[in-house]
């Protein structure tokens, strides 16, 4: 066997005559995973080289625990956790341990409806530029930015840890760009506004645990003072001074702890990707029901009309009741906004690239969309450890229509070049989002097959 041939991989049955790496299975079956070359370099088999390239894509993408059974352990914990966070309660391991003073409006509670996609059991998403997606009483000052600013400024090993916890939210960003450390928190703290949430909203939540911020994913309770940055997500917890970033994928349907409160419907549950950069923010007046506008990085001394708000209603809200921390309102009208092919699409926030497979559990990876040329293009990209992975795919601006999608995977490990080329038939279809339309693409089974993962479909949608 020349030295050539070593270096681009022997068949299985040389591999096995040279092998002397990690080894997996009984006396009676070897399985080889690593072979040394004449010349005593290690070098992967055809067996290794597949195991490396799930191992790569799976871990990219957080599914290596539910995929590859050398270390799995999601089905012995079952299904994923939710916990369910009322607004009236700070939580365990907060970090501010004294809850500042956040606002508490008197009344009812109504079940907001606001427009969206699918009727599962799937948060549903929402762009975070979306007008009346939170609420606030007009005019009146909340004066939970200053208390987070005043103790973050006290205890500059907590804001290091939360700065840490926002950093793992590649889509944050701030007027000095997207990394953010301990010492620049108080100065991105006065770009976020106060606001009430309006809706039950899921997030990526902290606590602090011997220093350290520890995620979990939760559902925030409509009426939920939050703080939300210049694109319309959530970014602290007012009532914890708790770092949020955007909720997880699950891979599969979680169970709710905590106890749920008067009207919560797993089906009216909000996930908010970022929308567009606002300059100023449209609120629900929660007194009165009248939208208005918010600058950002104000805090309601300077709230201004809102100039054209549409005539387009929603059905009205049925109220109900949570403890202590509810809202008054009147379901305001919602943007009328065009589905036509005439209306412009709006490919901002983040995008889902989901693929299910024949023989093994699917995953998803987040990333961009833009447009091209010939269409748009979706890409993502991931360090991990020594390697890096990237997915990138195109499709044509055909809507209506069947039409590939063309993905490219690759995975550098230890300076080693692995991936795939697919190519995956299905439709895209234009679908409201908010005010605004975006599309997705849905499809029908990609070719060719993935060794022992099987044949892959993919969907790609917003988040």
């Amino acid at each position: 066997m020349t030295k050539e041939s070593d270096e681009s991989g022997a068949d299985y049955s040389a591999d096995a005559r040279h092998a002397d790496g990690v080894q997996i299975g009984d006396s009676a079956t070897q399985y080889n995973l690593f072979y040394r070359t004449r010349d005593d370099n290690l070098r992967l088999t055809r067996l290794g080289l597949i195991v490396a390239i799930i191992v790569a894509l799976l871990a990219a993408s957080g599914a290596i625990a539910a995929t590859v059974t050398l270390t799995t352990k999601s089905e012995a914990l079952g299904p994923p956790e939710v916990l369910l966070e009322p607004g009236d309660q700070q939580g365990n391991n907060p970090f501010m341990p004294t809850a500042p003073p956040v606002y508490h409006p008197e009344g009812t509670q109504p079940v907001v409806d606001l427009p969206g996609i699918g009727s599962s059991a799937a948060a549903k998403p929402y762009s975070g530029d979306l007008p009346g997606l939170y609420t606030a009483p007009r005019n009146q000052t909340l004066p939970d930015r200053d208390a987070i600013i005043t103790f973050y400024t006290d205890h500059p090993s907590e804001a290091a840890t939360a700065a840490t916890a926002l950093g793992a939210d590649s889509t944050l960003t701030w007027s000095h760009g997207k990394a953010i450390t301990g010492p620049d928190l108080v100065e991105y703290l006065r770009e976020l506004t106060p606001v009430l949430l309006r809706v039950d909203q899921r997030v990526t939540n902290y606590t602090l645990v011997e220093g350290k911020p520890t995620p979990h994913q939760s559902i925030l309770q409509a009426g939920t003072a939050v703080l939300v940055d210049n694109h319309g997500v959530p970014r602290f917890r007012s009532l914890s001074g708790a770092p949020l970033t955007l909720p997880t994928a699950l891979p599969h349907t979680p169970t709710f702890s905590g106890t749920p409160w008067p009207g919560f419907d797993a089906k009216r549950v909000a996930a908010v990707s970022p929308g567009a950069a606002l300059i100023r923010i449209t609120l629900i007046d929660n007194k009165t029901g009248n939208p208005f506008d918010r600058p950002v990085g104000t805090t309601g001394d300077r709230d201004l009309d809102h100039p054209d708000w549409p005539t387009t209603t929603t059905p009205t809200p049925t109220p109900t009741t949570p403890p202590t921390t509810t809202i008054t309102t009147s379901q305001a009208p919602t943007t009328a906004r065009s589905n036509s092919p005439e209306a412009p699409l709006d490919l901002s926030g983040v995008w889902v690239l989901s693929s299910s497979y024949t023989t093994v559990q699917g995953n998803s990876v987040s990333g961009t969309v833009k447009q091209t040329a010939d269409g748009f293009a979706f890409h993502y990209e991931v360090g991990f450890g020594t390697g890096l992975s990237t997915v990138d795919c195109s499709l044509p601006n055909k809507f209506g229509e069947t039409v590939s999608m063309t993905c490219v995977s690759g995975s550098t490990v230890d300076t080693t070049d692995y991936g795939y080329h697919l190519t995956d038939v299905g439709r895209l279809t234009r679908i409201p989002w908010g005010e605004h339309t975006k599309f997705r693409f849905d499809g029908t089974g990609a070719t060719p097959e993935i060794g022992s993962l099987g044949k892959a479909t993919f969907t790609l949608a917003p988040q």
